[in-house]
């Protein structure tokens, strides 16, 4: 099924228009005021939530449908859809998939009208090129066989990922943010090992399983370091996944501001009890306690740097 109709300018083009307009926009940017976007980000967040749960659970019913197996699904060379009965229906949610690697774009514009530049990193910018790109090759060579296992699996973890950030730009507390970072590390291993498994059974295009194991092996490294630097180091607090939208570095800021804040209060409160007992003591404690304030100011500073 390669005459979808989808030419290979269409992804030039918006490749070089997205870089052309982080350029364009961070200078734009540059000595105005951030755009408060929550009512943007809370129905872009909204939308993602469903589109990726219409399309992980259309494919996983079409899959089962047609009759085919979790793994294994032949592809015919000839007429582009699976043997194993797969319908077009599956290669037209294949290309609703792709197309919202576009829409999701919009993650690096909202930072830059939220002026998160810091977040708008080389890795960020490459992760959401290289999986457009990848799903071109996929929708426009080979939409239908076993490519619907990634797609499944890809959004039904965005389902899970966009609606923590839509958790998060409602202010509601998020303390599974560790398993969420897990979450995709395991969807990259076992897109890895259904790579590796068609590259052995040689079920669908050698190039394309390829590709497909080149962009796994590039997320694992990716989440991998933000991983382990962020929860292997005990360095939890204000931590932002690669690919996390501009909310997120808000509320999780907030969230570490609190829980400063509360620490300095009992910090406080311990100080006045042990006061009451001696005045060495309590020379003590109140020494102590400036010192864990100073430290913890200098550490929000740093911080909010």
């Amino acid at each position: 099924m390669k005459d979808v109709g989808h030419s290979v300018i269409v992804p030039i083009v918006a490749s070089i228009v997205y870089l052309a307009l982080i350029w364009i926009g961070m200078r734009f940017m540059r000595g105005r005021p951030a755009l408060k976007l929550k009512g943007w980000l809370f129905s872009y967040n909204l939308y993602q939530v469903l589109l990726n749960t219409y399309c992980a659970g259309s494919l996983v019913w079409e899959a089962w449908q047609s009759g085919m197996a979790v793994w294994g699904n032949a592809m015919s060379p000839l007429s582009g859809e699976a043997a194993g009965g797969a319908t077009h229906r599956i290669a037209f949610l294949l290309f609703l998939h792709y197309q919202n690697k576009y829409v999701e774009l919009l993650d690096t514009a909202f930072m830059v009208l939220r002026k998160k530049e810091r977040q708008i990193t080389p890795l960020h910018v490459y992760h959401h090129l290289l999986l457009l790109w990848a799903w071109f090759f996929v929708i426009t060579q080979a939409p239908g066989g076993d490519a619907y296992f990634g797609a499944a699996v890809n959004a039904g973890t965005h389902v899970l990922l966009y609606g923590y950030y839509l958790l998060c730009v409602l202010g509601v507390p998020c303390p599974w943010k560790p398993a969420l970072t897990a979450l995709q590390l395991l969807q990259f291993v076992v897109c890895t090992a259904h790579g590796a498994y068609c590259l052995t059974v040689g079920n669908y295009p050698r190039p394309l399983v390829l590709l497909e194991l080149f962009v796994q092996v590039n997320m694992l490294v990716l989440f991998g370091r933000f991983f382990r630097k962020t929860y292997c180091s005990g360095d939890v607090a204000g931590a932002v996944p690669p690919t996390a939208p501009a909310s997120i570095a808000a509320a999780a800021k907030r969230v570490q501001e609190g829980a400063s804040s509360r620490s300095s209060s009992s910090s406080s409160s311990s100080s006045s009890s042990s006061s009451s007992s001696s005045s060495s003591g309590s020379s003590c404690s109140s020494s102590n306690s400036r010192g864990r304030t100073q430290g913890g100011a200098r550490l929000r500073k740093f911080q909010g740097n």
